[in-house]
Order: structure tokens, then sequence, then C-alpha cells
């Protein structure tokens, strides 16, 4: 509501502490495999499909603390070291998963860890990682195929390193929303609209920006994706139960 999704077609892609890929439908189609959620619409006569992360901005942050970090100096470190983080690798399940596999039990942690790589390499896997996870989320979701762009919003995305990583690793044109802090907008619009403060909520799709992805890196990052969700899919086979869980 907050960016003026209101027809079947638009995807949009939100940022924030977690990540979710939102589009509307006609009917409350389910998936057979349980994929991704299905919820009753704020617009009276539609439905709509979404494929949730579990954590995304929540993994950048605890990246942050972890390496002592500033954003800004992150956002540096992360135009710096090279795509692939030089075979390092992040798994963002820190709280377990959701699309495609909604799995709570899955676990992340830092994979194919080698001396060459440096605090900027392991930073940047963060990203990636959390990156991978959310492309991994979309392609449960039957519309993000045919999708020619999507409408990026959340306050987790408003760095142009971190937008064109996203975009490079989805393969779609991304379209800027005006307002990152969409899902308060809207909710503020329903309230508004509930206690007769205003009629109807606008359903303009307003952008302020485009970011086009580079075929070159989204190939060089597919190598990497494959390798993360190998990764992840290993790392929660042989992940053991923490010692308070014992």
């Amino acid at each position: 509501m907050g960016t003026g999704l209101s027809d079947v077609g638009p995807v949009q892609l939100t940022v924030g502490s977690a990540a979710q890929l939102v589009t509307h439908r006609r009917r409350p189609d389910p998936d057979p495999a349980l994929r991704y959620h299905i919820f009753a619409s704020a617009i009276p006569g539609f439905w709509y499909a979404l494929a949730a992360v579990q954590i995304a901005g929540v993994a950048l942050s605890w990246a942050l603390k972890t390496f002592a970090s500033t954003w800004d100096e992150t956002y540096q470190l992360l135009d710096v070291a090279p795509r692939g983080a030089k075979g390092a690798l992040f798994v963002p399940h820190l709280a377990g998963a959701r699309s495609p596999s909604m799995d709570s039990s899955a676990r992340g942690g830092f994979f194919g860890l080698e001396l060459h790589q440096e605090r900027a390499d392991m930073l940047r896997a963060v990203f990636e990682g959390v990156a991978f996870s959310i492309a991994e989320a979309a392609t449960s979701l039957p519309e993000f195929g045919g999708a020619a762009s999507l409408y990026l919003a959340g306050g987790a995305s408003p760095h142009p390193s971190w937008r064109k990583l996203l975009c490079d690793v989805l393969g779609k044109k991304l379209l800027v929303i005006e307002n990152p802090n969409a899902s308060a907008l809207g909710a503020a619009l329903l309230g508004a609209q509930a206690a007769g403060l205003i009629v109807e909520i606008s359903k303009e799709l307003t952008f302020v920006d485009e970011v086009e992805p580079d075929p070159v890196a989204n190939r060089l990052l597919a190598g990497t994706f494959e390798h993360c969700k190998e990764a992840a899919t290993d790392g929660t086979r042989r992940s053991l139960p923490r010692q308070d869980q014992m």
C-alpha cells in the first residue's frame, strides 16, 4: 500500500531487517510445495503472494558488529573487494530459513575460508550471501521469472553499491521506490483511511532511480550463488546443537 502496488503484474522487493518479494493475485492459489506464503490483501478482491527471507539487514548489522565496521567503511570495502569475495562464502541463515525451504533448523556461517582472504572479502561475502538468499527466495515465486523489473523499497537498501549488487545477483532492473519506508507509510495510510481522514489511497507506483544489471557480473555471481546454495545445504546437515540446547 505504501508504494502503490495495487494490481496484478508488478513485483516488489523490500529489504529491511528481513526481506520480502510481493506480488498481487486475483486468486489465492497456493504453492503445492509451500515455498512461499499467500495472504489476503488490504485491497478488496486481491490476494498477495510473498516469498520471504528470514533475515537480511539483521545479518548485515551482525557482520558490522562482528568485524567492528561502520556502514560507511563497509560500503567502501564492498566496492574494493572483488566479486565472489576471493572464494569466501556466507550463508545468512542465522535464525533459520524461510522461502523456499521453510526450514527453521537451517544454520548459517562462513565457508571456503583461506589465508589469502581478508576482512573486506568476508564483509563482501556477507552482502553477497544475503543477496543470494533473496535470489533463492525470488525463484520460488512464479511471477519473478516473467518480471522485467522489480520495485525496490526498504530501509536496508539505500546505498548505490548494495543496490547494484542486488541488481547484478537478481539479473533484473531495479526501480527504486521514492519512499524507502514504504511499509510504515502503508500502515499509516490504511489507518488514515479507516479513521475517515482520507477516502482513497494512491495507486501510482513512483520510483526515483533505476539500476540496470551487468550481464557479466550476473554470470560471475551465478557461479558463486550455486556454491553458496551447496554450502547452505551442507552446513545445515552438519550443524551441531548449541550447548544450551543439549
